[in-house]
């Protein structure tokens, strides 16, 4: 049996974090701003290891599939979306 106890926290983190983030005070100092904006990225850098750990154990432990590099879930993250081209003149 899986456990996505760990998947679990790291997702309530980062939900708890970004309606921290969301509820700011605008009148905050811009450095404490960004203190928050960063603690979100990081919160969602752990969620998804997490994410990552619990999908490749479902997929060794109940697909059967006996070893899955990590690069195997690039094409289907954000960053490996298209970017437009720039055009340089």
């Amino acid at each position: 049996m899986i456990d996505y106890q760990y998947f679990q926290k790291s997702l309530n983190h980062l939900q708890a974090q970004f309606l921290n983030y969301q509820s700011l005070d605008p009148a905050l100092p811009k450095l404490m701003q960004e203190a928050v904006a960063e603690s979100v990225i990081q919160r969602f850098e752990v969620c998804y290891d997490c994410l990552w750990k619990v999908l490749k154990r479902y997929l060794v432990e109940v697909l059967g599939i006996p070893e899955v590099p990590k690069r195997a879930l690039i094409p289907y993250t954000i960053t490996a979306a298209k970017k437009p081209k720039r055009v340089c003149r």
